[in-house]
């Protein structure tokens, strides 16, 4: 039976039997608030709020039908004010019931020696309970055991302890003397032992354990089942509407007054024609409500409305209903038709889906990943900065473009090629239907191969154009200095300022000297790290992304370096660079700092003990995130902050400081006032050893300890594995990330959307930043153009006084061949030195004169040189980029620009990686160390080869062989397996989770201890595989091969094993918590001693299946073929078996505790000895069973078939033997207290 509710609905559904015949009885309960009651709410929220304020036991309805409506109060007497009183009053009133309680606060009989002489004034009270206790009673008294005022003993002995009078009695009858006994107060349900309540219950006698066990009698009153005392019974149901007022038991409302509930629960029950029944047999009737009982909780301004109904059925275990299904028609609405609850019950029959296995929030999961695109705000500054000339830049050899330029065309080459197979494998396929002709792929090949040529011919030309060049520079500068020392005299030279050894030196950047000699050093240190694998490599593992790399300028310095101070513009004298990670600093395009990490890359010495160069720049380093308002994490080093602020410095301010006491920055000072949370990193053992946050306070109040889920720093906790970002973020509230809360779920109607956090306007942005930077370039141009055009007017004025025109002459020089700039800067040099040389000879030239015109012409020639040299180089540029652009075209589209590939690494995906391997590149890169992360190995055979400790994280691994080889320890985390083939390879604590196993075979191979967490196997091969300890939590296996494979000791949780075949596979001692396995093949396979919590098995077939010693705590077993199955020792505690075919079945020497067996058929199974206090085995089949000498106390066999069952010895006391089929069963030795059948075996065939 399912139920298909609204989220107000409280259902209850109990069968019984009322005059002899069976009914079920059928409860609503609707919570809802006073202030308005035709809103209901959630019955999520009834449960936890009302059973803290029910008496205890709490019970908030038993289900019973009753003849008439009735009011309930649960609640406190409250002083008006909240003043100190001796006594007040409290009342409700609902419909035509209206009760009034008077309130006391506590008093004592008083005794003169042995005799009760008076009463105690009431001590004041602001609160009193109305509860059972605090109303007239005793232990002696039946009405009210729990009661107070009742004197014990005999008349004339004084108590030892003092004797309290009732807090609560009805007005009027309040209690004068020990005699006095009336009627114990309260708004609270009766006792079902109270006498009022059993005058009513009728005749338990032999002629109804005979006719009607275990039902009520046909004698019994129908008021019986009316809970309330009778001053609280309504003359009859109530209709809805009904004026209530409570006075006093509210602590601030003194009366509080409102209507019941006018809407109408409906109820619907599609009934099986037999149990087995289609749907098309079915029939849709209602069944009548009524509002019989309400529930007043005042003190919470809350109330249960009870609606019930009583429907026909000749069954006890509701197995003729298919469905129920419930409505609410709102107040003052027409009532639909039968017609209309059909439909609509279809509606929701037809959108119901299979529950999920449970899996991790992917609302959260999806909320955090669309955080990212806050850093498309810091990157577009980044770009800004950039355009603008704000940022350094690493100089980039002829060779180096090159590389990245053959590297497009290498990309296109691997596209052709993939689809060059695609088409010849659509071509096997389909013949010429296939769109795509393989022939085409040819002349694309020849042409990217062309574009390969001309890159490699234009870096030759380059390289030599430079070398040409920088020959010439070096020739022209030599013999200008020559000329001039031999033709000036020194002291002339010196005079004017000229060296002759040095003309024309670079002219200063403005950067001064120490940027001028720490620049060059960190651009190859920067070279240094980019050109080591193994170290590249072991900062990807540390977790780094190249582009973190880049923007930080991360280098390495291979070697000391000795330096001279005087040489960086610091005072005079010997300084050493050690050999180490550098870790440089900039301020716009000057670097300001030099950090070196002198051990890395061993490990030891912690990342903040560096050493800065001398004349460093002080100050913690602050990495400032998108929104000026933001969460800061304070790292203890540049390393880890330069970690974090890639993992989460789009939503976060990053600070490195390893000291409270070192002054931070001014902007962080000012983003660590006004941040909304700051973490402060520490060692994973940090909470054990160091005091909390404590000394960060005086940075900022909201300062907060963050112990590392592992490891002393995060690149070591980065090595172990640790996701930083999902650490950080689950420190942090939602909201202080900019994940907003979702909007609550309503009675009615459907549930809101998720809400997601707020994306950038990139669009916007982009647009913004293309003004901003135009803007910032036409700017600097304006007094260029400004002169130019004074330039222009003044020439045109020239001109045309000599009868020119000045745009034909200028028309004319466009057209004339380029003479080239240092053919024009020589030219005009030799000019001025033919007027110097003829002034000389006519003695109008003093040496000062003759020193500036020879430097001039030196000039001159200079300034050729330098302009044809940057007008090459700037045509080598434009060739270069046309090249590229060539390239991209021709590779039609699939070679992906720099800015997108580094976007694309920022999420994950390394497109630089992404490249097909051969099986000697994986080889070599094996060995070099460097990972083989999101490679594309699809077709390789790496069989047999010893790849241990690999990292195939996020690979392509489609019909990849491993057949035999080693891959200990290796990372297949992400990685697309389709078809790949692992059978017989040693994969001993090898790493796949999250990996897409779809039909991979790992037959016979060693896959002990490894991790499958999340993991998918897909159709996989695991036939004789070993997974002895292996962690499969959140995995799914689905038509998987585990024939003979051993999952001994593994762990098992939260995953699904569906329609797979297990044939003698073993499950011994593994550990499994709500698996679902499901249509499987068990025959053979072995869970000895396995530990099975909250586990299913559904569906699943299998001789010989082994549960010898398992523990099973809850779960169940449903519709199971499992004959001859081995359950000898085990123990189990809830469980459920369900229509299962387990004939023959060994059960001995095993323990089960409150489990039931329904439904089953278990002829011949051996149960003898079997401790199953509480178990019940209801229309279960066990005839010819063995149940002698087992412990069934308090269990039932109602239903059951035990015909020619063996019961000798068994104790079944007060077990329940309803419709039971007996027949040839041996009762001898049986103990049948309290059941049906004592006294009666030996009737009994």
């Amino acid at each position: 039976m399912k139920i298909l509710k609204e989220a107000h609905h409280s259902p209850m559904f109990l069968p019984t039997a009322l005059a002899g015949r069976m009914r079920l009885v059928c409860t609503v309960m609707v919570y809802f608030g006073f202030d308005d009651p035709e809103a209901p709410l959630p019955d999520r929220e009834m449960w936890p709020e009302v059973m803290k304020l029910l008496p205890k036991p709490p019970v908030l309805d038993v289900g019973l039908p009753k003849p008439r409506a009735e009011v309930l109060a649960a609640g406190k007497c409250f002083a008006p004010g909240g003043k100190p009183r001796l006594a007040s009053q409290v009342s409700i009133s609902a419909g035509g019931v209206k009760k009034t309680l008077d309130v006391f606060g506590d008093r004592r009989w008083v005794y003169t020696g042995n005799a009760l002489t008076g009463v105690t004034d009431p001590e004041p009270f602001t609160v009193m309970p109305l509860e059972w206790e605090r109303a007239y009673g005793g232990k002696a008294d039946p009405r009210n055991p729990k009661g107070r005022g009742m004197p014990p003993g005999k008349p004339g002995e004084k108590p030892e302890k003092p004797v309290f009078l009732p807090n609560v009695e009805y007005h009027g009858k309040l209690v004068g003397s020990p005699e006095d006994a009336p009627e114990p107060a309260s708004f609270l349900p009766l006792d079902v032992m109270h006498p009022e309540r059993q005058k009513r219950a009728g005749t338990y006698d032999d002629a109804w354990k005979n006719e009607r066990w275990p039902y009520y009698p046909d004698d019994l009153d129908p008021d019986f089942f009316q809970q309330a005392p009778p001053d609280q019974w309504n003359q009859s149901f109530f209709r809805g509407g009904e004026a209530v007022e409570i006075v006093n038991m509210h602590p601030e409302r003194q009366l509080v007054s409102f209507r019941l509930p006018q809407f109408k629960p409906r109820l619907f029950l599609t009934r099986k024609e037999a149990p087995k029944a289609p749907p098309e047999k079915d029939t849709f009737e209602e069944v009548a409500l009524n509002m019989d009982t309400v529930w007043l909780f005042p003190e919470v301004l809350r109330g249960v409305a009870v609606w019930r109904g009583v429907f026909r059925t000749e069954r006890d275990d509701m197995a003729d209903l298919r469905y129920v299904y419930l409505a609410t028609e709102a107040a003052g609405t027409a009532p639909q038709t039968l017609e209309h609850y059909l439909e609509a019950q279809n509606r929701r029959v037809a959108a119901m889906k299979p529950v999920a296995p449970v899996i991790p929030d992917a609302n959260q999961k999806v909320n955090r990943e669309l955080l990212k695109f806050g850093r498309v705000k810091k990157d577009i500054e980044r770009i800004k900065a950039q355009a603008k000339g704000q940022t350094p830049v690493m100089p980039r050899e002829p060779a180096e473009m090159a590389a990245v330029n053959r590297k497009v065309v290498d990309q296109g080459l691997a596209t052709l090629d993939k689809m060059e197979a695609m088409a010849r494998d659509m071509q096997d396929k389909f013949g010429w239907r296939a769109v795509l002709d393989p022939a085409s792929f040819a002349p694309r090949r020849a042409q990217l191969l062309e574009t390969a040529q001309k890159i490699d011919q234009s870096l030759a030309k380059a390289a030599q154009t430079k070398a040409s060049l920088t020959a010439m520079k070096a020739d022209m500068k030599k013999e200008m200095g020559e000329t001039m020392k031999a033709r000036i005299a020194p002291e002339h030279l010196a005079k004017a300022g000229i060296d002759p050894d040095n003309l024309l030196p670079d002219p200063d950047d403005g950067l001064g000297p120490w940027h001028r000699m720490a620049f060059p050093f960190a651009v190859q240190a920067r070279r240094s790290l980019e050109g080591e694998p193994a170290l590249m490599a072991r900062l990807e593992s540390a977790g780094f992304k190249t582009p973190t790399l880049s923007r930080a300028w991360l280098g390495y310095n291979a070697a000391p370096l000795a330096q001279e101070g005087a040489d960086w513009g610091l005072p005079p004298g010997p300084f050493t660079i050690p050999r180490g990670l550098v870790l440089p600093r900039f301020e716009g395009r000057k670097l300001t700092r030099l950090f070196v990490l002198p051990d890395w890359p061993e490990a030891g010495a912690p990342l903040w003990q560096g050493t800065p160069v001398p004349g460093s720049a002080e100050g913690a380093l602050w990495l400032p995130g998108p929104d000026e308002v933001a969460p800061v994490a304070v790292a203890a080093s540049e390393p880890e902050a330069l970690l974090l602020e890639q993992e989460v410095g789009d939503v976060c301010h990053v600070l490195a400081l390893a000291d409270p006491k070192i002054a931070p920055p001014k902007e962080a000072a000012k983003a660590l006032k006004d941040a909304p949370n700051v973490l402060v990193t520490a060692p994973k053992d940090a909470q054990e050893r160091l005091a909390p946050a404590a000394p960060w306070l005086p940075l900022s109040d909201k300062a907060a300890w963050l112990p590392l889920p592992q490891g002393k720093d995060c690149l070591e906790a980065r090595l172990q594995k640790a996701d930083l970002r999902e650490w950080v973020f689950d420190a942090l509230p939602p909201a202080a990330i900019g994940i907003p809360e979702d909007d609550p779920v309503p009675a009615f109607g459907p549930a809101p959307p998720k809400k997601r956090p707020a994306i950038p306007d990139i669009a916007g942005l982009i647009q913004a930043a293309h003004a901003e930077i135009k803007a910032f370039h036409e700017a600097r141009f304006d007094g260029f153009k400004a002169t130019m055009k004074d330039v222009e007017n003044q020439a045109r004025e020239a001109m045309a006084k000599h009868g020119k025109d000045f745009d034909q002459v200028m028309a004319e020089a466009k057209a004339a061949p380029r003479k080239p700039f240092d053919q024009l800067g020589e030219e005009m040099a030799a000019q001025m030195e033919s007027k110097r040389d003829a002034l000389k000879a006519q003695g109008l030239l003093t040496p000062d004169k003759e020193a500036d015109i020879t430097k001039a012409a030196a000039q001159a020639r200079q300034l050729g040189a330098d302009s044809e040299a940057r007008w090459q180089a700037g045509q080598q540029k434009l060739a270069e980029a046309k090249a590229k652009i060539e390239a991209a075209k021709k590779a039609q589209g699939q070679g992906v620009p720099e800015d997108m590939k580094a976007r694309f690494k920022e999420a994950g995906m390394d497109l630089d990686a992404m490249r097909p391997r051969t099986r000697e590149e994986v080889v070599e890169m094996h060995a070099g160390g460097r990972s083989l992360a999101q490679s594309i190995l699809a077709g390789v055979d790496l069989s047999g080869l010893d790849l241990a400790g690999a990292d195939f994280t996020a690979c392509r691994l489609t019909e990849t062989k491993f057949v035999g080889a080693r891959l200990d320890g290796c990372t297949f985390a992400r990685s697309m397996a389709q078809n790949a083939d692992f059978s017989g390879a040693s994969l001993k604590g090898a790493r796949f989770n999250q990996a897409m196993l779809t039909r991979t075979s790992f037959a016979k191979s060693n896959l002990s201890g490894a991790d499958f967490h999340q993991a998918s196997f897909a159709q996989a091969d695991l036939s004789g595989a070993d997974l002895s300890g292996a962690d499969l939590r959140l995995a799914s296996l689905s038509k998987a091969n585990l024939t003979g494979a051993v999952f001994s000791g593994a762990r098992l949780k939260l995953m699904a094993v569906q329609e797979c075949e297990a044939k003698n596979a073993s499950f011994r001692e593994a550990d499994m918590e709500r698996v679902l396995i499901r249509k499987t093949g068990l025959d053979g396979a072995d869970f000895s001693d396995a530990d099975l919590k909250s586990t299913q098995l559904q569906q699943c077939k299998g001789q010989g299946v082994r549960f010898s010693r398992t523990r099973f705590t809850k779960g169940a077993l449903a519709q199971n073929e499992m004959p001859g199955a081995d359950f000898t020792g085990a123990q189990a505690t809830h469980l459920s078996v369900r229509e299962c075919q387990m004939p023959g079945a060994d059960f001995r020497k095993g323990s089960f505790t409150a489990c039931r067996v329904e439904n089953s058929e278990l002829p011949g199974a051996r149960l003898r000895g079997v401790s199953a206090r509480g178990t019940s085995f209801p229309g279960s089949n066990l005839e010819g069973a063995d149940l002698s000498g087992s412990d069934f106390l308090f269990g039932s066999f109602a239903k059951a078939r035990i015909v020619a069952a063996d019961l000798r010895g068994a104790s079944c006391f007060g077990v329940d033997f309803h419709k039971a089929v007996v027949g040839k069963t041996r009762f001898d030795g049986t103990n049948l207290t309290m059941t049906a059948l004592h006294g009666k075996a030996d009737l009994l065939e």
